[in-house]
């Protein structure tokens, strides 16, 4: 019985241990099985926040400003972004493009973006044209990104259309300034002497100037109608239709009156004075050069669209064409044409050189401008 004993001692022992072991597995199989569901649960929640590899960037909030603004034409932005033209997002399903003002955002465009399940993101093509209003200077631009959660964002910027075609233009006198003197709205042609920049608007509102300085406006002469003036440092110059104006600055008053030609329907073209002499273009085909008293002293054949101003014996004068306008230019010592330059403002009116800056009036945007006369880019 002992040996049976013993024998069954050590079968039991036998058993203890492999009860041992078994158990050991189960809590090694139940740890292994447990550390693997933590991998797959955190591999799991990964794949939502890292894309797959993929070349196009990832916009984030923090990116949504982050757009580039290409003037296209004198009405037409292009919108671009700093991270290139094809990104991807994980919330941004739409954009729009459009503007605020008092009363809230107003959309002009609704672009939708497409889900690709490779790349696990929305895919954006980061390239809308927008449309301007001709008729501001300035105007604010929004672009509100819609995300998959039903809120959106938006990135709000202004896109200064008065730059095209000339990203160094400037605006010298702002539609803000120039609104209560105008009582048609619009501008017809512009001078400048020192500190003074001379205005005529449309129809019987007569000379204004404004001071550089103050940024003040005085009324200077109220006269029926016309469309042209010419400044030095002494007098302006104001078309009258049948008769030139000169207005002098000391005095504040008309001390010359230079008659017409007699032509019937004769009227002033363009009008400036250069190296100390009054050119005006009349007749339809004549520029005559006369003395600042008024003496006429010569006439060249040139015709001449439509205002116009000299710079080192160059005629730039205005052509109107059907949605804008080109700078025509004229070698007074060739006598022949130089290619044409693109005019600052798509409805560009008076045009005057003063120190190498061409000053403009913009009849859409009802504002008075000016471009180094360096940069103006030839018509292609």
């Amino acid at each position: 019985m002992s040996d049976n004993f013993v024998g069954s001692s050590k079968a039991n022992q036998n058993m203890n241990e492999l009860d041992m072991i078994r158990n050991n597995n189960q809590h090694i199989l139940l740890v292994g099985i447990t550390t693997l569901c933590f991998l797959t649960s955190s591999c799991k929640q990964e794949s939502v926040t890292v894309s797959p590899p993929d070349g196009r960037p990832i916009i984030t909030a923090g990116d949504f400003g982050k757009v580039v603004l290409i003037l296209s034409d004198y009405n037409l932005v292009r919108i671009t972004h700093q991270l290139g033209l094809d990104l991807r997002s994980a919330n941004v399903v739409r954009i729009g493009i459009g503007s605020k003002d008092s009363t809230g955002y107003t959309q002009s465009q609704s672009v939708a973006m497409t889900y690709d399940p490779n790349a696990q993101a929305y895919i954006i093509h980061f390239d809308f044209p927008a449309r301007l209003d001709s008729s501001k200077a300035e105007e604010p631009l929004t672009l509100r990104y819609y995300l998959a959660d039903s809120t959106y964002a938006d990135a709000d910027t202004t896109v200064e259309s008065y730059k095209y075609p000339y990203p160094t233009a400037e605006v010298v006198v702002p539609f803000a300034v120039l609104q209560p003197f105008l009582r048609t709205h619009h501008l017809q042609d512009v001078d400048r002497n020192g500190l003074l920049v001379f205005f005529h608007p449309m129809g019987a509102d007569g000379l204004f100037a404004f001071d550089m300085v103050t940024k003040t406006v005085t009324w200077l002469l109220e006269y029926w109608s016309g469309d042209h003036i010419a400044a030095d440092s002494d007098f302006v110059f104001c078309d009258n239709h049948d008769r030139i104006l000169r207005f002098n600055l000391k005095s504040s008053s008309v001390d010359l009156v230079i008659p017409g030609t007699g032509i019937p329907y004769d009227a002033v073209r363009g009008m400036d004075v250069y190296d100390g002499y009054l050119y005006i273009h009349r007749d339809h085909s004549r520029l005559r050069k006369y003395t600042l008293d008024g003496a006429l002293l010569d006439s060249i054949d040139y015709w001449t669209s439509s205002y116009m101003t000299i710079s080192d014996s160059i005629i730039y004068d205005v052509e109107f064409l059907p949605g804008r306008n080109n700078l025509r230019r004229y070698d007074m010592r060739t006598k022949s044409f130089l290619q044409k330059v693109l005019a600052p403002a798509r409805a560009t009116e008076g045009i005057k050189v003063y120190q190498d800056m061409l000053y403009y009036c913009d009849f859409e945007r009802r504002m008075i401008g000016a471009v180094p006369l360096a940069d103006l880019k030839p018509v292609k």
